[in-house]
């Protein structure tokens, strides 16, 4: 499926309860709350895409008609004997805009939001019975094996999570360790970190100007 070219959180329904925030202390200033509807709506639009890449795009494309600004992506290229790579270090956004930021802010959290325990277990199970599972488990094994993997993939976004399944669904012939699925989150969660990182940092930054 395809994401269409805008926010995450204009993109669900405007009809919907408005936003109701509050705020509670963080390293990095304070955290936003989200409404239980919107999150549900943000949500659902996440695990409808399935791709982390598509999602990304539109959060850029979102961030920059907040702020009227291209966001700039700071890398640096890291030679190896295999060729080379591309390291995300950091992005710049340009705004002096308290309420611009926090607008930014919601956007990222409505990228960050994950599946539900119980639908991530259910996928699971789905993948278990594709892959041979380790010599000796039982049933009930299998069951306490999931439920902690579960317990854990709950921290990272629905599509992301969905993408580590899909790739561990097409590329394992065992059932993993949870390693092998945060090898297949790791690396897509950087980038969605790294702009929370730049607005949480930028906040800090218009907050201490007001004073």
């Amino acid at each position: 499926m395809t994401l269409k070219q805008i926010n995450l959180e204009t993109s669900i329904n405007l009809k919907a309860t408005a936003l109701q925030t509050s705020a509670k202390p963080t390293e990095t200033g304070s955290e936003i709350q989200l409404s239980g509807e919107r999150k549900e709506l943000a949500l659902a639009r996440l695990m409808e895409v399935e791709n982390p890449a598509e999602v990304d795009t539109s959060l850029l494309t979102s961030l920059e008609s907040l702020t009227k600004f291209p966001v700039k992506e700071i890398s640096r290229t890291k030679y190896t004997s295999h060729g080379a790579d591309v390291i995300l270090q950091r992005y710049e956004i340009e705004t002096d805009s308290m309420e611009v930021v926090q607008q930014c802010i919601r956007q990222v959290q409505y990228a960050m939001i994950p599946m539900p325990q119980e639908q991530i277990i259910e996928r699971l199970a789905v993948l278990a019975a594709m892959l041979v599972k380790p010599a000796g488990e039982s049933s009930k094994d299998a069951g306490i094996r999931i439920k902690a993997i579960a317990m854990e993939l709950k921290n990272y976004p629905a599509d992301i999570v969905i993408a580590a399944i899909r790739d561990i669904k097409n590329t394992n012939k065992f059932w993993p360790a949870y390693s092998e699925f945060h090898e297949h989150i790791a690396w897509r969660m950087k980038r969605r970190d790294k702009l929370m990182e730049c607005l949480q940092k930028k906040r800090v930054e218009i907050a201490a100007q007001m004073q």
